[in-house]
């Protein structure tokens, strides 16, 4: 089972300050080493990183299918490569219009300056 772009997972935490944390895959089919490897945004749900001008908010009830467990915040800058075999479990899968909001944020983040 590969995890598509949008999926929401659970990854062990870069930071070791949790067994796991929520993320969202970014990448797609067309990247290389898809279904190996997968490029993922971390989820938050603080309003520290949440305030963030790069943070895109998530509706605890927005994805597509599954759910999250409360509002959450996608740390745009916060972006990881993750082995398959690392993902813990999927718990939703965000729309298309959410995925645009997320893909518009790292444009704006990119382009900035």
């Amino acid at each position: 089972m590969s995890y598509s772009h949008g999926a929401v997972v659970s990854i062990p935490d870069p930071y070791d300050r949790r067994p796991s944390r929520p993320a969202v895959v970014v990448s797609d089919e067309q990247c290389p080493d898809y279904g190996d490897r997968y490029t993922v945004a971390a989820l938050t749900s603080s309003d520290r990183y949440g305030e963030h001008p790069y943070a895109v908010t998530i509706e605890a009830d927005e994805p597509a299918s599954g759910e999250l467990l409360t509002q959450s915040f996608l740390e745009l800058w916060a972006t990881y490569r993750i082995a398959h075999g690392d993902v813990r479990a999927m718990h939703a899968r965000l729309n298309a219009a959410t995925m645009k909001r997320i893909a518009t944020a790292y444009a704006e983040m990119v382009l900035r300056g």
